[in-house]
């Protein structure tokens, strides 16, 4: 939990406190991508809480895969906040959201979609690799029958969500068309 904490106050300090009416106009339009990247890191947070609640495991495989989780959720912090950035200046116009985001070139806009597919994927797969180890305890835990249908269900969609990022991330490496690599990830509302 105080590592979530700690991701979401980074994304907190990352909005800069307004010291002008145009500084508040500036921070109200980086709300938006705040939120969503807020939103994505409480899903992360929620899955994490979800597993520790209900097999309550604390072996040495569960810590490991765990550590690389809260690493990687606290590097994505700031490559969420840029994406997002991106994403809403691009769906509301130039003039939207930090300067930082606007006017990336295609090559940056790739890259940007490796690097995040990339990241998004690794955290996926270690809540595949969570949810796995669980079934492999399924006996030793005495799952319910309920218990189990909902492990399976869980290892399914982490790794649904595990291909659509390396969808994306394949898909920006063979350059396809520059929104491509972005859209598909609307995919991921569908689950």
């Amino acid at each position: 939990d105080a590592v979530f904490g700690f991701a979401i106050t980074l994304l907190v300090v990352s909005i800069e406190v307004p010291r002008d009416f145009a500084g508040l106009v500036r921070m109200l339009r980086e709300f938006p991508p705040f939120v969503a990247a807020f939103t994505l890191l409480m899903y992360f947070w929620n899955e994490h809480y979800r597993y520790f609640r209900r097999y309550g495991i604390e072996d040495l495989t569960t810590r490991m895969v765990n550590y690389v989780i809260l690493l990687l959720v606290v590097f994505s912090v700031y490559q969420l906040k840029f994406l997002f950035s991106g994403w809403f200046a691009f769906m509301f116009g130039p003039n939207y959201g930090p300067t930082s985001v606007r006017g990336l070139s295609v090559d940056e806009l790739y890259a940007l979609y490796i690097v995040y597919g990339t990241g998004m994927a690794a955290i996926y797969a270690m809540y595949v690799l969570l949810f796995r180890h669980a079934w492999s305890l399924r006996d030793r835990l005495e799952l319910t029958a309920s218990e189990r249908v909902q492990t399976r269900a869980a290892i399914v969609e982490f790794a649904v969500q595990l291909g659509v990022c390396v969808l994306s991330v394949v898909l920006a490496t063979k350059r396809a068309h520059p929104i491509l690599p972005g859209v598909i990830y609307g995919i991921l509302g569908q689950l």
